[in-house]
């Protein structure tokens, strides 16, 4: 997490309330993803930023994914986090590994 980010304190913003109903998370990780941008000195905002890159799904970074493990402890309901690896955020609604985990998850449920 960036230094502005922890001083400005907005990571408060993030913690969104469980949602007290089973919560399947699934998502993917292993992905370069753009995390942090830096400026040289004296040069915001008229030339282009350096770019950090950090895990993630190529889309979102890997803190947001993650934030629905933190209703594990917040509710009584179920939490069940599956993870994939290497396929990017558009690539994973086809991916054939995520399909089959839907399936099943209808299939138990009904």
């Amino acid at each position: 997490m960036s230094v502005i980010w922890r001083a400005m304190n907005l990571s408060s913003l993030w913690k969104a309330t469980a949602p007290n109903v089973p919560t399947f998370c699934l998502y993917s990780i292993d992905m370069p993803t753009e995390e942090a941008y830096t400026y040289g000195t004296g040069k915001f905002p008229d030339s282009q930023p350096s770019v950090v890159y950090g895990q993630g799904d190529g889309t979102v970074n890997l803190e947001s994914l993650e934030r629905c493990r933190e209703w594990k402890d917040g509710q009584s309901e179920a939490v069940q986090v599956k993870v994939f690896s290497g396929v990017g955020h558009m690539g994973l609604v086809r991916d054939a590994r995520l399909i089959q985990t839907v399936v099943q998850i209808i299939l138990e449920l009904s």
